[in-house]
């Protein structure tokens, strides 16, 4: 979810399904549109746009666009959230920010996505899982060409790993902050990762799940056809190891 999230396109995905952006060519025929404020900024004027689908339970955001006022009327900011009579699999609910910032030539282009989800197999209680993605954009080029190979991409792609004390190469990199909580995250997935009831747990989750058991350096399997029967052959055996 939140992996390419593009209010210009006029349709956008979410969770495999298929929402029309609230500036889509045609969005005036499924939303409606109400200016709520007027907001006063160092760029300009700007115009706060409320939207909300003109029928419930259609495939729709609900939220908030901050417009220019320069006669482009580019977007700056929109809020997105999903309707709770939408029926979405496994989606309790959905929340979507979207900044964008002017660049050099005029225009705005996205400078930071936070997706926020609340997923869950019961719509209202149970158990659930919240999942969060934040994307920061900085540093644009514009009109300047690369030359054909850095297109190619690198053969390895290699990043500072979290035991070789990547905090100060992030402190120079990451174009945004952490809060506490965040920060600790990378020691407490090393602690975790090293508990022996999380090894067990992740061991069988991996064996049920993949059908082989990791036994050292080998996985044995599949352990569903260890024992098979039938009334022409009667009990029969297999087994098998990949590295």
């Amino acid at each position: 979810y939140g992996d390419n999230l593009d209010i210009y396109q006029n349709n956008i995905f979410i969770v495999f399904n298929q929402f029309l952006s609230p500036i889509a060519d045609h969005s005036p025929n499924f939303y409606k549109f109400f200016i709520t404020d007027t907001i006063s900024t160092p760029a300009g004027k700007q115009i706060e746009v409320a939207f909300t689908p003109r029928t419930k339970g259609d495939m729709l955001f609900e939220g908030m666009l901050v417009v220019t006022l320069d006669g482009h009327y580019a977007i700056t900011a929109c809020e997105m959230n999903v309707n709770k009579d939408i029926n979405v699999n496994f989606l309790r609910s959905i929340k979507i920010r979207l900044d964008f910032a002017q660049q050099p030539n005029s225009r705005y282009y996205l400078t930071k996505s936070d997706v926020k989800a609340d997923f869950g197999l019961s719509k209202t209680k149970g158990w659930g899982v919240i999942g969060q993605r934040t994307v920061s954009f900085t540093n644009y080029k514009l009109n300047s060409p690369q030359p054909g190979a850095f297109y190619n991409g690198k053969s390895l792609q290699t990043a500072p790993h979290a035991d070789n004390n990547d905090t100060a190469y992030w402190a120079a990199h990451r174009t945004d902050t952490l809060s506490r909580q965040e920060a600790k995250v990378y020691s407490n997935v090393r602690k975790l990762e090293q508990m022996p009831s999380y090894k067990r747990t992740m061991w069988w989750a991996s064996t049920l799940t993949g059908g082989y058991a990791a036994v050292g350096p080998i996985q044995i399997g599949p352990i569903g056809q260890f024992f098979s029967f039938n009334s022409q052959e009667g009990l029969r055996f297999e087994g098998g190891a990949r590295s």
